[in-house]
């Protein structure tokens, strides 16, 4: 068996994808591609694997690049929201809930925040009974 070419090898890979998206099964893939070809079984499974391989890197990538361009935007939100707007309690609160989407595309999830200030460290309960927090 002589070794295929890169163009040839990518053609059969097409050709393997070309089955997958016609809904042929693998032992059918594997059967048609040995007889096709005259290839051993280990290389018709190496050309599934590299046909799968494929669209699975361009499913990834496609999804990376819509997470980039949807957190470009929402920081392009925040960048044109006016200056003084952003101070206010509104303002904090639309900022907040920016950056929460933008960590929720990261698969992030951020139910809930706390702050404890310094002062409220101990709570006195009852009768002059001091707790921790």
């Amino acid at each position: 068996m002589v070794r295929a070419s890169k163009i040839e090898a990518k053609e059969r890979i097409r050709y393997v994808q070309e089955l997958i998206l016609n809904d042929i099964g693998s032992h059918d893939i594997i059967r048609a591609v040995i007889s096709k070809w005259d290839i051993s079984e280990r290389q018709a499974y190496r050309y599934l694997y590299l046909a799968n391989k494929e669209f699975e890197d361009k499913c990834k990538s496609s999804i990376e690049h819509k997470k980039a361009f949807y957190k470009a935007r929402k920081l392009k939100l925040i960048r044109n929201m006016d200056a003084a707007e952003k101070k206010t309690a509104a303002g904090v609160t639309a900022v907040n809930k920016i950056l929460d989407s933008m960590a929720k595309l990261d698969g992030i999830n951020i139910d809930k925040l706390e702050v404890i200030l310094p002062q409220l460290q101990e709570l006195k309960f009852g009768y002059g009974e001091e707790k921790p927090v």
